[in-house]
């Protein structure tokens, strides 16, 4: 798990009592961690693991459109389920980079579609109202971009996977 930073606007279309359609694009900052665990065997003397881990920075434009129900309102709190879709642009992508300074360089694609789904909790309050959700999204497309490399080789697919916790305000 690593920890990241999102700051978004929220547009929202209700489409009845209990159902609401929402469009959220967002700005997330984060990072990705590739772990490598490698087995040494240097001149047939007993092997050693070794483990390697690359860290990916990402900024990410994000796009999702949800479908929202909303369960009753108790006093000041309403329970609420969540599925929908989002499009992303990794906008830290090194698709284009070219090797040389000697880096570890793991070439991801720019964009990405997701499929999303999760619960939360609206909290009302006199001026605003604050909603906490957990979210699991999953990239459907393959981001590596497979060029010929020890890093490389070894990945067959490589899937985004989120797990988020986020509070909004409104």
């Amino acid at each position: 798990p690593t920890l990241g930073f999102t700051i978004g606007i929220i547009s929202d279309m209700r489409l009845g009592k209990y159902f609401n359609f929402r469009f959220t694009p967002n700005l997330q900052f984060g990072e990705r961690i590739l772990v490598y665990d490698l087995l040494l065997n240097p001149n047939g003397v007993s092997p050693s693991e070794l483990r390697y881990e690359k860290k990916i920075p990402s900024t990410l434009l994000n796009f999702p459109l949800q479908l929202k129900y909303k369960g009753m309102r108790y006093r000041n709190m309403r329970p609420y389920l969540f599925i929908g879709g989002q499009y992303t642009i990794d906008l830290g992508s090194q698709a284009k980079t070219e090797p040389g300074s000697g880096e570890v360089v793991i070439k991801l694609s720019r964009d990405d579609f997701y499929l999303e789904a999760g619960a939360g909790f609206d909290f009302y309050f006199n001026r605003c109202k604050m909603s906490t959700e957990l979210k699991m999204s999953y990239g459907l497309r393959d981001v590596l971009i497979h060029e010929t490399s020890i890093w490389v080789d070894p990945i067959e697919r490589l899937n985004s996977k989120l797990f988020q916790f986020n509070i909004s305000f409104e």
